[in-house]
């Protein structure tokens, strides 16, 4: 609950509003009435060594963990925050703020992870701390649910730990990682590539639009037709057939000469 200045519990103080006066509050501050869980700050704050907020000991950075143990009215008629072990801060809700999850949806589902993700074993806020997993780039995972935090949406991998919704996706998309290594080895106008996954329809490639002679990839259809045959057993390893010269003889065709043909 944020109240404008200045209401805290039972306590009220009155603002005086002559220029001469010197407990005046800073109009723009707004001041916490009650404790916030979790507490963050969005920028660098100043902590003092006084409840009057005078002298300067330190300081407390975004994302990093601290205790508020009590929060009252000084002298000045600020409201202000006790910090365990560190000292005294300004309560003000422009700078501190509840960092917890705002809310949560079960949602199970198979997804895909994209590179870049990091896990945390719980939803990003204040004290969440980063896992090691065996979890990898364009692999499928089960999420469970998702969770939102003022920082961003985060999604449940189970088993694993938290990751930001925007490194997971509903698509299949490994053959993105199979197009990396298609881009970092063969990006060359020399190659051409050309991968299709049956299963998704996803493709990827090198130049698969540009014409170029095929070379021995004729041959890969003529070894899986000879596979399918030895799996329905029509035929076995040791079939053997004889190589005629007919076999060259037809439109198109490519005739070479050395090595001899052979048997």
């Amino acid at each position: 609950m944020l109240v404008p200045i200045l209401f805290i519990g039972s306590q009220a103080a009155s603002v005086e509003q002559s220029e001469s006066s010197q407990t005046m509050a800073h109009p723009s501050e707004i001041y916490f009435s009650s404790i916030p869980a979790n507490p963050n700050v969005y920028r660098k704050i100043s902590v003092f060594s006084d409840p009057q907020l005078k002298k300067a000991k330190g300081e407390i950075l975004p994302n990093t963990p601290f205790t508020i143990e009590q929060l009252f009215v000084n002298d000045e008629r600020k409201a202000v925050f006790k910090i365990a072990d560190k000292g005294y801060v300004l309560a003000d809700s422009s700078v501190i703020f509840s960092d917890v999850v705002q809310e949560t949806q079960e949602k199970k589902q198979a997804m895909w992870l994209k590179p870049g993700f990091k896990v945390y074993d719980r939803p990003l806020i204040n004290g969440a701390q980063e896992k090691n997993t065996p979890l990898s780039p364009y692999t499928k995972v089960t999420v469970l649910r998702t969770a939102k935090t003022l920082r961003d949406e985060f999604v449940e991998n189970e088993g694993q730990g938290w990751v930001n919704k925007a490194f997971v996706t509903e698509k299949d998309n490994r053959m993105e990682k199979v197009q990396d290594l298609l881009n970092s080895k063969y990006n060359s106008p020399s190659y051409g590539i050309y991968v299709k996954q049956l299963e998704t329809g996803n493709t990827a490639g090198i130049n698969p639009q540009k014409e170029m002679y095929s070379a021995s990839v004729t041959k890969l259809p003529y070894l899986y037709y000879v596979q399918e045959q030895l799996n329905k057993k029509a035929i076995s390893p040791s079939t053997t057939y004889k190589y005629i010269p007919e076999v060259n003889d037809f439109k198109g065709c490519l005739l070479y000469t050395s090595p001899s043909p052979r048997d």
